[in-house]
């Protein structure tokens, strides 16, 4: 399963830079060094030893704060959009046959424009009739107005292998909770 980490990575990008900083800082004392004009860095001497047993522990105490941080928020909303997504997609297909590109870029603009596609857009649509896209627009805004996930929550005693269940059930496009326990969160 992918997380989409580097959402949580970039909105704690001074944390981010502190981490990074814990484990350069020093290093670049124990390092001769000269950075030309042009840019260019210049290293003298041995390096490798620096760089063959070096202390982590910042970087990995960091990468599992966003990773709890990623499962508990960034995961449900990615889960939350492929549910909507599929089950808008497959309504889609009985109001119109549509390449998947096309339905792809038909969701993502109905969908940035509050459940109407823009007129600006409406040419790139045109092998579609006004009566398809008013029902199309409708089964969007039927989708991202349902609410289909619960909220994650934090079960006692209860641990289940919550991304294998996930996987299963946005394939088969069926409504579920979502339910994790994530170690030291609270």
């Amino acid at each position: 399963m992918i997380f989409p980490l580097s959402a949580v990575m970039l909105a704690r990008r001074a944390e981010y830079d502190e981490a990074l900083e814990r484990f350069s800082r020093p290093l670049g004392a124990l390092i001769d060094y000269e950075l030309g004009n042009d840019g260019d860095l210049t290293v003298h001497g041995e390096t490798a030893r620096h760089y063959r047993y070096f202390d982590c522990t910042a970087m990995a105490e960091a990468l599992y704060r966003w990773t709890a941080e990623t499962v508990r928020k960034e995961l449900k909303t990615e889960l939350d959009f492929l549910v909507r997504f599929r089950a808008a997609r497959a309504e889609m297909d009985e109001v119109v046959d549509m390449p998947d590109k096309e339905a792809s870029l038909f969701i993502k603009l109905v969908v940035e424009n509050a459940g109407r596609l823009s007129k600006a857009k409406r040419g790139r649509f045109l092998e579609l009739s006004d009566d398809q896209i008013v029902r199309l627009e409708e089964i969007l805004r039927k989708e991202w107005s349902r609410r289909r996930l619960n909220r994650v929550k934090k079960v006692p005693g209860r641990k289940m292998r919550a991304n294998r269940q996930i996987a299963f059930d946005c394939m088969v496009g069926t409504n579920f909770d979502v339910s994790v326990v994530v170690e030291g969160a609270a």
